[in-house]
């Protein structure tokens, strides 16, 4: 019976890195939130934008602008999630929903370090019943 639920270990871990994943999402979207206005050239430059997921610089090419990230997680057979990152093809931030998210996600990660937690010490409990 216990088999069907999953280890609680590994869907508190997976929680634990998909609030993780959502975290880190909705913290670049908030330190690079555009009303999708494209930027313009300065005596500094338009290259104040972050770089996107591939790693590289964006050019200085007027109307540059940042694209949004979406965490997105799906369910996984036995229990947990796995957690995909992506861009949302939009410069748009919502500040609001952002900061939601990134409170949501702040409690999940919480709940299943406290989960993780539990099982170690309803592990260590067994492991001293037995020896």
């Amino acid at each position: 019976m216990v088999d069907s639920v999953g280890n609680p270990t590994d869907i508190a871990l997976s929680g634990a890195l998909a609030a993780q994943t959502q975290l880190y999402a909705s913290a670049v979207n908030i330190s690079n939130a555009t009303d999708g206005t494209p930027i313009q050239d300065s005596g500094i430059g338009s290259t104040n934008v972050a770089p996107p997921l591939t790693g590289s610089q964006p050019g200085p090419a007027a109307g540059q602008v940042f694209d949004a990230l979406q965490a997105t997680n799906t369910e996984q057979a036995g229990g947990g999630v796995a957690s995909n990152l992506s861009n949302t093809g939009s410069s748009f931030v919502d500040l609001a929903t952002q900061a939601l998210d990134f409170s949501q996600a702040s409690i999940s990660y919480q709940a299943n370090l406290a989960t993780l937690s539990v099982t170690n010490k309803v592990n260590q409990t067994a492991i001293n019943l037995v020896t």
